[in-house]
């Protein structure tokens, strides 16, 4: 039997919400940018971080999808 997977063409967007980091996390924080990054049907929330060290997400590190999600809406600011 022969599988058929139906590829979306136009998959859904991220909601991406951009989070002052003074006000979530402190006012001596380092981290110079945070956001939210939530995808449709999903239940999982992602932490994207940039400071010193770089951008990553506070669960899955630097190569999580979200994190190049998050960098390319800061590009299109």
């Amino acid at each position: 039997m022969e599988r058929v997977i139906q590829l979306e063409i136009f998959p859904d967007a991220p909601e991406i919400e951009e989070i002052d980091p003074r006000d979530a996390i402190g006012p001596d924080t380092r981290v110079s940018a945070l956001y939210r990054v939530r995808y449709p049907e999903a239940k999982q929330v992602h932490q994207v971080y940039h400071d010193r060290h770089g951008w990553y997400c506070a669960e899955h590190g630097p190569a999580c999808h979200a994190v190049s999600d998050a960098v390319e809406a800061t590009v299109d600011r």
